[in-house]
């Protein structure tokens, strides 16, 4: 049996046919996976009928898929999956019923690399949906490309008290997300300068997981740092539902100018830190402004993210996580945190072997085969526990 997702969103099946039809247009996305295995069929068959493309599993008289108006005029629609070894695999569509196979297979899985703009989620990568689509029964992560972290872009010094310059004061507020932390915990932020050593501020994180600093007159980037000081539970994993400690260095950059300053906290923001210069232990500097705004713009496209230090994630977890009404861009940021938190759980629980592994598989915005397995597998571990 198959699953269908158009745009991210998974397309259910009439009740009385067990048909997925759907009108698609122009710039529509589809992904096609096997309900069983959680992956894309290698060979699947095809029948033009009118201006409708059907879709048949081998073996089958009835098909499984309509696309109503596939062939309409002007209509270019991507159809894709995920192969057997996680990567994003492209089918290419014949007229006349001829047989559909898949354009990269599982024995070419370097297919398909995400290109700048598109997003690791978007347009033409919601061919994720073994991994990033049916995270709380519904949606994959993210249409649309991203577009910018929302930081202030300051090219000018980053090393800047602001004494004597009439810059007025600046608060740095946020949420740290792991999971939705537990009572108790003993994490709290402290903001350096870009140098990562002269300490601005610190506050204790809130149950709710929120902070604020006051930094003073400083203009320029700034690296903020969660730090545990305690071996007790910090937060629930979204993928097993279990109280953990904290073991990994949560960091972000951003670009501050006085005012107030929206910078969120988490493994996505961490690895664009890490983009920026840091060290994966929260040691280290950033050298600009421009390398702080440039890695989370890099970040936030790679995962089809809008901007990740000011939207504020929604976990699975959080009774307001719900896809009936459609996907707000905190619940994008939640399903990649729950994928991401699914590849904790495939690496022994370890968030730093998961910040590195995809860390290391990201080039500019674009992830590699090795980075895109680990999210997809994670994923697909984070959605039979969701």
């Amino acid at each position: 049996m198959l699953n269908l997702m158009l745009n991210g969103k998974k397309v259910v099946a009439s009740a009385e046919t067990q048909i997925l039809k759907v009108a698609v247009k122009n710039g529509d996305s589809l992904v096609v996976i096997d309900q069983t295995t959680g992956k894309s069929p290698n060979k699947l068959i095809t029948k033009k009928v009118k201006k409708d493309l059907q879709i048949f599993e081998e073996g089958s008289d009835k098909a499984s898929v309509v696309l109503e108006d596939y062939y309409a005029e002007g209509n270019v629609v991507q159809l894709g999956g995920v192969s057997q070894s996680g990567s994003m695999i492209t089918y290419s569509v014949a007229d006349g019923g001829l047989t559909l196979t898949p354009a990269a297979t599982a024995e070419a899985a370097t297919a398909a690399s995400v290109t700048a703009g598109s997003g690791f989620l978007g347009s033409t990568t919601s061919y994720v949906l073994g991994g990033l689509a049916i995270i709380g029964g519904g949606v994959a992560v993210a249409a649309g490309s991203g577009s910018g972290n929302g930081s202030s872009t300051n090219n000018g010094s980053d090393i800047n008290n602001g004494n004597g310059s009439g810059t007025s004061s600046t608060t740095v507020s946020g949420t740290v997300t792991a999971g939705p932390l537990t009572a108790g915990h003993q994490l709290s932020v402290k903001i350096y300068q870009a140098d990562g050593t002269t300490l601005l501020g610190e506050a204790t994180v809130s149950e709710t997981g929120t902070f604020s600093v006051n930094i003073g007159t400083y203009t320029g980037a700034i690296i903020a740092k969660v730090v545990d000081a305690g071996a007790g539970n910090d937060f629930t994993d979204e993928t097993t539902g279990v109280a953990k400690d904290l073991n990994a260095t949560l960091t972000a950059v951003a670009v501050v100018a006085g005012g107030t300053v929206t910078l969120n906290i988490n493994p996505v923001t961490t690895i664009a830190a890490i983009e920026a210069g840091l060290n994966a232990d929260g040691t280290g500097s950033i050298a600009s402004s421009a390398a702080a705004t440039a890695a989370n713009v890099a970040v936030a496209t790679a995962f089809g993210l809008a901007d990740i230090t000011t939207t504020t994630p929604i976990t699975t977890l959080d009774n307001t996580y719900v896809l009936a009404d459609g996907m707000s861009e905190g619940e994008k940021y939640g399903a990649v945190l729950a994928a991401l938190s699914g590849a904790d759980k495939n690496n022994g629980g370890d968030m730093q072997a998961t910040i590195r592994a995809v860390t290391n598989g990201l080039s500019g915005t674009t992830f590699d085969d090795s980075a895109q397995s680990e999210i997809i597998a994670g994923a697909n571990s984070a959605d039979a526990n969701v």
